[in-house]
């Protein structure tokens, strides 16, 4: 297995900013990273990369604050693309957005995730994880490069 030496982000958000994938807890040789951010409008995401027993497992999950609207989302490996779905937001019952009472934030009503897993190529692998919303144009977009 191959452990992730490096995590860069090549480019956070569409009209966003300050988004950095980060280590999250793990166990043994297992590596795993995170980052989360605003998309171009009113969405939030949530993007993972993990790297185990030869196998990269991808998540990207956006949240929003309109349930029914179609979202299709992309996935690039090392320029290529490897999965393509349009799924629609579903409500969230499980408000677990971290968010306080008087916070000026919106909540996050609806939710669509997609989960893939992919070869851990040799060398470095560059994903694109991008989801576009179907009915209002918005984007949320992050490139990892593991």
């Amino acid at each position: 297995m191959r452990r992730l030496t490096a995590l860069t982000l090549a480019t956070a958000v569409v009209l966003g900013g300050g988004i950095a994938f980060a280590p999250a807890a793990s166990a043994d040789d297992d590596e795993e990273r995170e980052s989360r951010g605003a998309c171009a409008a009113t969405s939030f995401f949530e993007a993972e990369l993990e790297s185990d027993d030869g196998e990269i497992e991808t998540e990207f999950k956006v949240k929003s604050q309109v349930a029914g609207q179609r979202w299709t989302y992309t996935l690039t490996q090392n320029g290529t693309v490897v999965s393509t779905s349009t799924r629609t937001a579903r409500a969230d019952d499980d408000d677990d957005d971290d968010r306080d009472d008087d916070s000026p934030s919106p909540r996050y009503l609806a939710e669509v995730d997609w989960d893939r897993d992919r070869p851990d190529t040799a060398g470095t692998d560059t994903f694109l994880m991008r989801a576009v919303n179907t009915v209002t144009g918005e984007v949320c977009s992050v490139t990892a490069t593991i």
